[in-house]
């Protein structure tokens, strides 16, 4: 296992011992002191899956999306909300480490992205129902897997009717034995989203299509426009 992966599983099994499983993010951010090589899942680029899925679902909706509202989940330092901006979405991301939001401020300063620290168990109510298109890209498989049914939910409140959910995660079968981070989710999991008033649009399995992750789901959901939310 690499020297920086070890690292990594080590910070978050002590805030797990702690009481505390996901405040090792902003350690690990904080301890990095601007140098993206430390941060394992930071490519200073927007996810593939996501360039891919803008380019089809633009051309498929036929609609500008100016005046659309997106919201980041997890966002990292900022690539995947900057390329939504410059697609024309209003954007909000978050992330519930503060020295990750101070570093994406720091990188995008001319962009009008709204990068915020927020918790996705406790977040605003005035977010709930109110995004076009919700963003969650390898923020889940970063929690342990006793926390992903409750995640799930509280990411589908985000989706407003007629909004989409777009969901890339690693992937695993139930019987692999994982030890995290990261704890990749089964097809199974990616349920918990229709159970949450969510409809799937689209499942796919993408095998190879990122050097790091072999073994990669992409779906997508929407919120029907006469489902309440949950």
């Amino acid at each position: 296992m690499p020297l920086q992966q070890e690292q990594v599983r080590e910070l978050a099994r002590k805030a797990i011992e702690q009481g505390q499983p996901f405040y090792w993010f902003d350690e690990l951010y904080s301890s990095a002191k601007g140098d993206a090589s430390l941060i394992p899942w930071a490519n200073l680029a927007p996810n593939p899956n996501l360039m891919s899925f803008l380019k089809v679902d633009g051309q498929s909706s036929g609609r500008d999306p100016a005046h659309r509202k997106a919201l980041v989940v997890g966002c990292g330092l900022g690539d995947d909300a900057q390329a939504l901006y410059e697609s024309g979405y209003e954007v909000t991301a978050f992330d519930l480490s503060s020295h990750c939001i101070a570093w994406c401020r720091q990188r995008f300063p001319a962009s009008e992205i709204a990068f915020l620290q927020a918790d996705l168990f406790d977040s605003p109510d005035y977010w709930h129902g109110q995004f076009d298109l919700v963003l969650e890209i390898y923020t889940l498989q970063a929690m342990p897997i006793r926390y992903h049914q409750q995640a799930c939910a509280c990411i589908s409140k985000f989706v407003k009717p007629g909004g989409k959910l777009l969901v890339v995660t690693r992937g695993r079968e139930a019987s692999e034995k994982i030890e995290g981070p990261p704890w990749p989710l089964t097809q199974d999991e990616l349920v918990y989203f229709e159970k949450s008033g969510l409809h799937r649009i689209r499942f796919e399995e993408l095998v190879g299509n990122e050097k790091s992750t072999p073994r990669t789901f992409r779906a997508l959901y929407q919120r029907i426009l006469s489902a309440s939310l949950i």
